[in-house]
């Protein structure tokens, strides 16, 4: 996910960590955090528009 969108692990990470984009699945054995593509253009744009309209 991180590569097809041209986004940072650790930006990923801290998407997690502040709630912005959670993955869909998270491999307890080795901490890979599994995301979807519609899942991530989806989450992503709808809480950015909504960080947006707060300023």
């Amino acid at each position: 996910m991180a590569r097809l969108h041209s986004t940072a692990i650790k930006t990923l990470h801290y998407y997690h960590k502040i709630n912005l984009l959670n993955p869909i699945y998270t491999d307890q054995n080795n901490g890979y955090r599994y995301y979807s593509t519609d899942q991530f253009e989806q989450q992503l744009s709808e809480r950015l528009r909504l960080l947006i309209r707060r300023d």
